[in-house]
């Protein structure tokens, strides 16, 4: 019987070590992978859980019946506790949101920092629980606009998320466009100039869109509002943002249902989404390009 026991206890301990080896090695892989290729957890919680699990191993595979070697093994378990749960505190607090689109088939994810100077980022799932950099948010390392509740995530053209968050003093809007639209061949590189023409409000005829080389109108509940070529970002090849002082920033998506002329000029029937984002409303339009007679 104790030979079956010690059997059992030497088993039970060379599993232990196995899992201890395996647990080291995915929280190295863990840092390695973020330094060189910034692949991130998404929640890092899992990181510092791994670590309380490490720290566990380590004081059951090493325990001893000498008071001295007892007493190291304790202070130092209750020393890496520590360290762990401070950096965790530090560290490990994360806002993390997970959005995805009507039919379920986009996702977009935003981490954000709340207790350091980190810019809060979007990630690309990869593996499961990691997560690819490929952008950050501008001013994000000061404002936290995840934390205060200062964001809007759009899904209303279908296949492209428009992020609108505030500034520090939480006046200015700005925004940012994700496209998630597979595109076989890009048949134009600038947006502006394949949007000339103009735009009817689906639902309110009176309101409008309309662009040219030398200016861009917004018509929306009878106010007027004007921008230049210059005063839009674009993103991709679907979207572009229009920001100026005193206006609404917008963001204009061109539609799955655009089709091109030998201009590269969306051609009549073809149609734009329109993100508005002004004060604490938001208003998201379709609007289809006008036949010229």
């Amino acid at each position: 019987m104790r030979n079956k026991q010690k059997k059992k206890n030497k088993l039970i301990k060379i599993l232990g070590y196995i899992l201890l080896i395996l647990l080291v090695l995915f929280q190295l892989g863990t840092i390695l992978i973020g330094y060189k290729k910034q692949y991130y957890l998404i929640y890092d919680w899992i990181f510092y859980v791994v670590n309380y699990f490490i720290i566990g191993l380590l004081f059951l595979l090493f325990r001893s019946e000498n008071n001295i070697l007892k007493f190291l093994n304790i202070s130092i378990v209750i020393a890496l506790l520590a360290i762990n749960s401070t950096i965790f505190y530090k560290m490990g607090d994360t806002n993390v949101v997970i959005s995805k689109s009507n039919d379920k088939k986009h996702e977009l994810i935003l981490k954000e920092y709340p207790k350091m100077s980190f810019e809060t980022m979007r990630l690309k799932r990869r593996w499961g629980i990691f997560g690819k950099k490929v952008d950050a948010f501008e001013g994000s390392s000061v404002y936290k606009y995840i934390e205060n509740k200062k964001y809007k995530i759009d899904w209303s053209s279908g296949d492209n998320a428009v992020v609108s968050y505030k500034d520090n003093d939480g006046k200015k809007t700005n925004m940012v466009v994700y496209n998630f639209r597979s595109i076989e061949c890009i048949q134009y590189y600038y947006v502006v100039p394949s949007i000339y023409g103009k735009w009817v409000n689906k639902e309110d005829k009176n309101d409008y869109f309309l662009c040219d080389k030398e200016k861009i109108v917004y018509s929306n509940n009878n106010h007027t509002y004007y921008y230049k070529p210059e005063d839009t970002t674009q993103y991709g090849v679907l979207s572009i943002v229009a920001q100026k002082e005193n206006n609404p920033t917008i963001a204009v998506v061109l539609n799955s249902d655009c089709k091109f002329d030998d201009n590269n000029t969306v051609k009549d029937g073809g149609s734009i989404t329109i993100i508005d984002e002004s004060s604490d409303n938001q208003n998201s339009s379709v609007y289809y390009k006008e036949s010229i007679k």
